[in-house]
């Protein structure tokens, strides 16, 4: 039988790699292959790029870059409750997740990929890590979800006279307020995650799980703070980009009207149940219909989204198939 489990382990730390970046890369090319917008969107950058507006494309992928790159130090954050772990293999973690993610739904393989760069002995716990940051991140799109939407309550029916038509402003109101609802209390489970815990511990036949989420009970509620905040900086980058974007495909929106509507599309989009690399449809349909409402530039609209969808998502699950290629599932030598 050991011998059996050697084998196991050698197959598997010697083939897994290879197997996932082959099904990874293949799946990629294959969605890339089959979006209909992705090769006007690049002729169309390649159009708007001239004259004062070079810079723009260059800071996008700098923020790109720096925003996995406070990911990562988010989830080094998490895993000094286990164990201490370099930046760099953070970011790996990190990159390998978004490999994973982009071929599941609601990104659930996320999880998945970032396991595979830690200790072999803390990989379920560090499972419940990987959601507390996912909460975090859910947390700010919430409430910058009710920004957008009270920015909308107050401007846009001034500005578009059909807007109550389209959507009374009765049930924007029940939305705001169920919003506000979810989103407080997903904050105080948050900031007080061994309330919820002692909750869990009631359910039936959970016990046997349990210790995979005591490792929550030693985040302090400064190390869960720092990673609120990590996540804000992400969300602000996000938005960032959004606006030079924007800019390049010249839709006429202004900064805060950028702000608040991009905003309301990543709230839109995260109560969505979809898969990564199948979203884009959705995000372009939700981002014309959001955006429609204050610029006609339809083409231009989609092609931000298709251009935020490959840097963002496509290029960084490149990066992290390629990592995937070295990966050794058993970091632990046979004795």
């Amino acid at each position: 039988m050991p011998m059996v489990n050697k084998n196991i382990k050698f197959f598997l730390n010697w083939f897994f790699g290879p197997a996932l970046f082959i099904w990874l890369t293949s799946s990629l090319y294959y969605q890339i292959q089959n979006q209909p917008n992705v090769k006007q969107t690049l002729s169309s950058i390649q159009n708007q790029i001239s004259g004062d507006q070079f810079y723009i494309i260059p800071v996008v992928f700098l923020l790109m870059i720096l925003n996995w790159a406070v990911e990562a130090w988010k989830w080094k954050v998490l895993l000094a409750q286990m164990e201490s772990v370099s930046w760099l293999k953070s970011m790996k973690g990190v990159l390998a997740g978004v490999a994973f993610a982009i071929n599941t739904p609601n990104r659930v393989g996320e999880y998945g990929g970032r396991l595979l760069y830690v200790s072999d002995g803390h990989r379920l716990d560090a499972v419940s890590l990987s959601i507390a940051g996912s909460l975090s991140q859910l947390l700010i799109t919430l409430w910058m979800g009710v920004g957008g939407i009270v920015y909308l309550w107050m401007f846009l029916p001034q500005q578009l006279p059909a807007f109550p038509q389209q959507m009374p402003l009765f049930w924007l109101q029940i939305c705001l307020y169920m919003l506000i609802m979810t989103a407080s209390v997903l904050t105080v489970l948050y900031f007080r995650i061994s309330w919820l815990l002692r909750w869990i511990e009631k359910i039936p036949g959970i016990s046997r799980y349990l210790q995979h989420l005591q490792v929550l009970e030693n985040l302090h509620v400064t190390s869960l703070l720092r990673v609120f905040l990590l996540s804000l900086l992400r969300y602000g980058m996000f938005i960032i980009q959004y606006i030079l974007m924007f800019e390049l495909m010249q839709v006429t929106v202004s900064f805060w009207q950028a702000w608040w509507l991009t905003s309301v599309m990543f709230f839109v989009m995260a109560v969505i149940p979809s898969i990564a690399l199948a979203d884009l449809g959705i995000r372009g349909s939700v981002s014309v219909q959001i955006f429609g409402w204050f610029s006609q530039n339809t083409a231009g609209i989609i092609a931000v989204s298709v251009s935020m969808w490959l840097i963002n998502l496509v290029i960084p699950a490149l990066a992290g198939s390629l990592l995937v290629l070295g990966v050794r599932i058993f970091q632990q030598k046979e004795k």
